[in-house]
């Protein structure tokens, strides 16, 4: 599941296989801890990042791409008031 900016909700299927060669291009790329805040294009290849730039290279073949336009790529958020409840009580959550 993808988020955009302005609220809007992707959904994508997931089937437990991943793609050999992913681009996730022309996403806002937030990352603290590397003092990125631009716009990028991020390559992953078998689970690892292998690519954070401006330009994609010509020769980085990706099985899939997705068009992260609008919206926010962050290295990984959570929820520090979670609350885990039993299945069905959603409302108190």
């Amino acid at each position: 599941m993808l988020k955009k900016a302005n609220g809007q909700t992707i959904y994508r299927p997931v089937d437990g296989a991943c793609p050999q060669k992913l681009l996730i291009k022309n996403g806002r790329v937030i990352d603290p801890a590397n003092g990125i805040d631009e716009m990028r294009s991020i390559g992953v290849e078998n689970g690892q990042i292998v690519l954070c730039a401006k330009e994609v290279p010509t020769d980085f073949g990706a099985q899939e791409e997705i068009d992260a336009s609008g919206m926010w790529v962050v290295p990984g958020l959570m929820d520090m008031h979670v609350h885990l409840r039993e299945p069905g009580r959603e409302d108190k959550e």
